[in-house]
């Protein structure tokens, strides 16, 4: 029943920017960069229940094939790989724990460059990799 005044001012900016962005009103401020479009994600989902570790965090890029965790067996030690698909950003991640089988463990964000991206009228999506931090890998 209280107001959290930083999430206030986080909405209102963001209301702003994106009337600014629809050429309402004049752009005030810091230019913000243009976001990152996902045109699709996929889940990626345990195979098995036990103990997962995750080893890529929320955010990084990661290739198909690389290994991005593991769920181990308390009972057999058995250790089961989670391998990323394809190539996208991991935009959600679970927190290291006891697992079932099928608890969606990483949800990877894919840019497919045969969709044209918009943010908007009039913006033009730039490349995400002119964006992506020196540990971070573009395509």
């Amino acid at each position: 029943m209280r107001f959290d005044e930083a999430s206030v001012q986080t909405g209102v900016r963001g209301v702003l920017r994106l009337m600014s962005s629809m050429q309402m009103r004049p752009l005030e401020g810091d230019v913000v960069p243009a976001s990152e479009v996902f045109r699709g994600s996929h889940w990626i989902r345990s195979d098995s229940g036990g103990i997962f570790l995750g080893a890529v965090q929320l955010g990084a890029w990661v290739d198909a094939g690389e290994v991005l965790g593991a769920v181990t067996s308390p009972f057999t030690n058995e250790r089961r790989e989670i391998v990323a698909r394809m190539r996208g950003r991991v935009i959600g991640r679970a927190v290291d724990q006891v697992v079932t089988p099928g608890y969606a463990l990483y949800h990877i964000g894919t840019i497919k460059p045969d969709v044209p991206a918009t943010n908007g009228p009039e913006m033009e999506v730039d490349d995400p990799s002119d964006r992506l931090e020196s540990d971070e890998r573009p395509e």
